[in-house]
């Protein structure tokens, strides 16, 4: 079942003037506010009809957790964000440590989990395999020599149509 909440304002300025049931309610009740001394000061341009659905239970919301792992010290950092739009969780990433933490490498990924241990030990789990599966930095890198440039084989998918087998 739906509502409709007829609103006013943004941010700090943002209210709610009346709820019903039906949305043709709901723009019967701007029309003859806008005329009406009563709301002048909240009815205008800036009004919304928003939906909102009830007798529905909210989705719980799951924490999210920046989890870096540095190699050098053997030391963790974990962070609990609010940014519910980061849309990178699961991928590993390995850059130079900016934070000045330590001279080298700092690997981190992104995890959704219930509270800050369940979300290192799922990051641990994740960036070790990573770690283990990644070749040596001095390891021989066969290439491929293309018409635009050498690249690592690994490196073919991101030049797709340019290599032609003769």
């Amino acid at each position: 079942m739906n509502i409709y909440v007829v609103t006013s304002g943004n941010y700090s300025d943002y209210g709610i003037l009346a709820i019903f049931s039906t949305r043709g309610k709901a723009r019967g009740f701007i029309k003859r506010e806008q005329r009406n001394a009563l709301y002048e000061h909240y009815i205008g341009d800036d009004n919304r009809i928003e939906t909102w659905e009830v007798d529905k239970p909210l989705e719980p919301k799951i924490p999210i957790f920046f989890c870096y792992y540095y190699p050098e010290n053997d030391s963790w950092k974990v962070i609990e964000h609010n940014d519910e739009y980061f849309h990178d969780f699961n991928k590993v990433h390995k850059e130079p440590d900016y934070f000045g933490e330590t001279e080298g490498y700092v690997y981190w990924v992104v995890k959704k989990a219930p509270d800050k241990k369940s979300a290192l030990k799922a990051a641990n789990d994740q960036i070790m395999q990573f770690i283990a599966e990644e070749p040596p930095e001095d390891a021989p890198v066969e290439t491929c020599a293309t018409k635009e440039t050498t690249l690592p084989i690994s490196g073919l998918k991101a030049i797709i149509g340019t290599y032609k087998e003769e």
